[in-house]
């Protein structure tokens, strides 16, 4: 499971690169919490500009908590190709800059299966 994470956050960061993007958009937090004397909590976050923030509070295990990033990183992934077909597809009007990004983000994830 960790080395999807890392495979994902690895793609993530290859298709935020091509466009102009804070140090942020990089950057996923899973915290581990500790209160009352009961089992830890898990929550995420990601602060970033470029897809969906996440907070998510009250994951019981880790491994649920990297499983629900995982998926969001997915869905994020996912969005963007689409995005990024829309863009091919009705080229007029967009920058080269914006198609040359389009196909990237197709090269990239061309053998990812969502």
């Amino acid at each position: 499971m960790n080395k999807e994470l890392l495979m994902l956050t690895t793609l993530w960061y290859k298709i935020v690169s091509l466009d102009h993007h804070k140090d942020r958009d990089c950057h996923f937090h899973i915290t581990e919490t500790w209160s009352y004397g009961a089992n830890p909590t898990y929550s995420i976050e990601h602060n970033g500009y470029i897809g969906n923030e996440i907070d998510k509070i009250g994951f019981s295990t880790r491994y649920n908590a990297i499983k629900y990033l995982i998926l969001h990183l997915k869905i994020n992934i996912f969005d963007l190709i689409e995005h990024a077909k829309d863009t091919i597809t009705n080229s007029e009007g967009y920058h080269e800059s914006d198609l040359y990004n389009a196909k990237q983000i197709l090269e990239y994830t061309k053998e990812l299966e969502l």
